[in-house]
């Protein structure tokens, strides 16, 4: 890969990790709602729709961390 690509690929991985780390606020700041909510309410149907919501972000976070691991060497 010639240097021009490598740092555009580099900058693109900057950007998803940027979005990777709001996003991963984002079900900090969901999963901190969620405890704070009572175990009916967690066991109920709303509950266990923000869990599994809270699980897809989280399991996209997981799938974005392997960006930096991509990152070529300039």
């Amino acid at each position: 890969m010639n240097r021009k690509t490598a740092k555009k690929v580099s900058s693109l991985i900057d950007r998803i990790s940027e979005i990777n780390g709001q996003l991963r606020e984002i079900a900090d700041d969901l999963q901190e709602k969620y405890e704070a909510l009572s175990e009916d309410w967690q066991e109920g149907e709303k509950g266990q729709t923000l869990a599994d919501e809270i699980g897809k972000i989280e399991e996209l976070c997981d799938a974005l961390d392997y960006a930096d691991a991509a990152r070529p060497e300039e």
